[in-house]
């Protein structure tokens, strides 16, 4: 507000003041002229009319009164879970009101650039503070922030009778899809590089899972970097109500965390045994949105934010799931390599991810990272009593080793051939020579023996890799999250209808042989009938008028049926 309309302002105000202290009909004209004022504008003031910029509520507002309590208690909710609320998500907040406030036919209307600061400045009890960023060290060292996040969970609990089965831990754990790690191997030449040829993808991959403290799991969330969802994808054993999605980069945005919360509503509605649950999860890179917020306060979900840079020690995911599952991730690439998989790709990631969850998800598994945690049993001290001491353990010293002394020894396999083997060497009169040869062709059996046994392997996986990848370029949907027992249900109509389409196909091609055979056999019979005919005639003096008529009928008939061939023929 400039000087000069203050200046007007504090005389427009005095005129008013003489107006008013007028007992009759107040002259506006002479009291403006006294008081520099327009003759309208104190006419307008005093009749209630128009009312000064610095008391008057702005016209210009985007959220009305309602909009910016409900932002207001947004942010408190953020503050109360120790989350961030950064100027970007408070501004995409502003215009989802906005948005689901518009009923007309054009765009939603958004705030402007400066409408944060003036939010603020509207509401005295909110501050813009500046994030510090601290080392990772010393976060970890602030042994009053886990006591304090001890304590407010041990309230949240109590205040809300929170059960054992209700307790759930949420985190996303990602992948390289086609990236293993170190295996140990055995091997008779220690010194040269041990490596496994494999064409690695290197797409990433990520899933969103679930345990609770009694042990439980659900069906996860995978979530791929791709743009469309392919047919090859439910050719595999996964649950029926295993999630997948697509998104740009592979990783989860607000929309797929929205999509994810109702998903753990519906599975784990039927496994609640009080009324409400809580959900503990790492705040750090979470997408708590309005939308998120309220739908837990709606289904009576009590999202739990873990303090910032602890995941490793206080996340049961984290401190005994994750670890084990990248194991089993490892050992399946492994696997599919020496079974002759090149190309641990995302199809091949499907079909193993049962059998790398049925390894990892294991009760005790899941329940020892609630343990080891403190959150159940609640136990505080299970992280205090060793906090802040942290052991830098290194990884295990791999020292020479020495190549062990050769002997020729043997094998306990292949039972008939061994027997023989046996009886063989108790011969006396068989020399050293032809012993060492029986044993080594008996080693030679052995080691072919195991050579089938992988071939055989090999093949079988080959074939199941083939049957999954057989409809890899097919889409089921475009973009979004389908249910694994959808794009199943899809995959197997689009089936049916290519086998009905493949049936009648072959009937059609049957029909036609058949009528191709038929006219072929008429037109034999035709000849002949001609043949004997012209026989008849030439056997007499001439050809008499009955003979003719009879040629010409043949040539009719013979017609009538080449076009009823050419009908029957006919697609």
């Amino acid at each position: 507000m400039s000087s000069t309309y203050k200046e007007t302002e504090e005389q427009l105000e005095c005129a008013l003041e003489e107006v008013r202290a007028c007992k009759g009909k107040p002259n506006f004209a002479k009291i403006a002229k006294k008081w520099k004022v327009h003759r309208q504008r104190l006419s307008r003031r005093f009749q209630g009319k128009t009312q000064s910029k610095s008391t008057r509520p702005p016209t210009n507002r985007k959220l009305n009164s309602a909009q910016e309590q409900a932002l207001m208690a947004y942010v408190a909710a953020l503050d109360r879970l120790e989350l961030s609320a950064r100027p970007a998500l408070l501004v995409a907040s502003a215009n989802q009101l906005l948005a689901a406030a518009h009923q007309g036919s054009g765009p939603p209307p958004v705030v402007g650039k400066n409408w944060l600061g003036s939010f603020v400045k509207r509401h005295p009890q909110l501050h813009r503070v500046k994030q510090k960023s601290r080392e990772l060290s010393r976060m970890l060292q602030d042994r009053p922030t886990l006591k304090r996040f001890f304590g407010k969970l041990k309230k949240t609990m109590d205040e809300h009778g929170i059960t054992q089965d209700d307790i759930w831990n949420v985190d996303e754990v990602g992948f390289r899809i086609g990236v293993g790690g170190k295996q140990w191997i055995v091997t008779l030449n220690p010194s040269k590089d041990a490596h496994l040829a494999s064409e690695t993808c290197r797409d990433s991959v990520t899933c969103i899972e679930a345990v609770s403290a009694a042990g439980q799991h659900i069906a996860p969330l995978i979530i791929f970097a791709a743009a469309q969802h392919s047919e090859s994808w439910s050719n595999n054993d996964l649950s029926d109500d295993t999630l997948l999605a697509v998104s740009a980069n592979g990783y989860t945005d607000d929309i797929l965390a929205l999509r994810w919360i109702k998903h753990f509503n519906e599975l784990t509605l039927k496994m609640t045994k009080g009324n409400k649950r809580l959900l503990i999860f790492d705040g750090h890179g979470s997408h708590c949105t309005k939308q998120f917020l309220e739908y837990c306060e709606q289904s009576n979900i009590i999202p739990f934010s873990l303090p910032p840079h602890s995941s490793h020690i206080l996340q049961p995911l984290d401190v005994s799931v994750f670890q084990p599952m990248k194991h089993w991730h490892r050992e399946a690439i492994d696997k599919a390599t020496r079974s002759g998989c090149t190309n641990f790709n995302k199809i091949e990631f499907l079909a193993a991810l049962t059998s790398i969850r049925k390894a990892t998800m294991q009760p005790n598994t899941i329940k020892a990272g609630f343990r080891l945690t403190g959150l159940f049993p609640f136990n505080p001290e299970m992280i205090l009593v060793k906090f802040p001491e942290h052991s830098n353990d290194s990884g295990p010293a791999t020292g020479s080793s020495s190549l062990p002394t050769a002997t020729i020894s043997t094998p306990k396999t292949l039972r008939s051939l061994s027997r023989t083997v046996n009886v063989l060497e108790r011969r006396n009169d068989l020399s050293p020579t032809v012993i060492k040869c029986i044993r080594g062709a008996h080693i030679q059996a052995q080691a072919g023996s195991l050579a089938v046994t992988a071939l055989e392997v090999q093949t079988a996986a080959q074939q199941e890799r083939n049957a999954r990848a057989e409809r890899q370029r097919k889409v089921v949907q475009s973009g979004g999250v389908l249910y694994s027992g959808q794009a199943r249900s899809i995959t197997q109509e689009k089936l049916q209808q290519e086998e009905a389409e493949e049936r009648r196909r072959e009937f059609v091609k049957v029909r036609r042989t058949a009528n191709k055979s038929k006219a072929e056999g008429w037109r034999q019979v035709f000849a002949q009938m001609r043949k004997v005919v012209k026989a008849r005639a030439k056997a007499k003096s001439g050809v008499s008028a009955a003979t003719t008529d009879t040629l010409e009928d043949l040539d009719n008939d013979a017609d009538e049926g080449d076009n009823d061939l050419d009908l029957l023929l006919l697609p």
